[in-house]
């Protein structure tokens, strides 16, 4: 079944930041209260179990170094490898089953920065063991 992948990407100074960046918090009553990154993106619903993140110390030379190591990423990096991308990254959130209606293109933390960079589509094959 085809899908899609919401892909943001950034530089952030340490890993302990974009967690910071990416964590939901709680009220008393658990209600969940929106991340930094949610806010800053208009993100109300989406799967939360759907979402890979990553941080390298060292920025990466390429969009597909950077995304190399996600689920699917063999399907989809094809397609945006050949997307010309003269800066460096060294963090990217990906957001799986959902097609984000850019609303936002960027958001800040600190002295850090996340950009939406693009949807792309992949196939999700179920798991027939069961």
């Amino acid at each position: 079944m085809k899908d899609h992948v919401s892909i943001w990407i950034g530089n952030f100074t340490s890993e302990e930041e974009l967690v910071e960046y990416t964590t939901n918090k709680y009220t008393d009553d658990g209600d969940s209260i929106p991340s930094i990154f949610e806010k800053d993106f208009s993100l109300s619903y989406y799967d939360r179990d759907g979402v890979e993140k990553g941080w390298a110390r060292e920025h990466a030379n390429s969009i597909k170094e950077l995304l190399g190591g996600f689920s699917y990423s063999d399907q989809f990096l094809g397609i945006i490898d050949n997307m010309d991308c003269s800066e460096k990254f060294n963090c990217a959130i990906l957001i799986y089953n959902m097609k984000y209606d850019v609303e936002t293109t960027k958001g800040q933390y600190k002295n850090n920065e996340m950009r939406f960079y693009d949807v792309a589509e992949y196939e999700d094959s179920p798991d027939d063991r069961w």
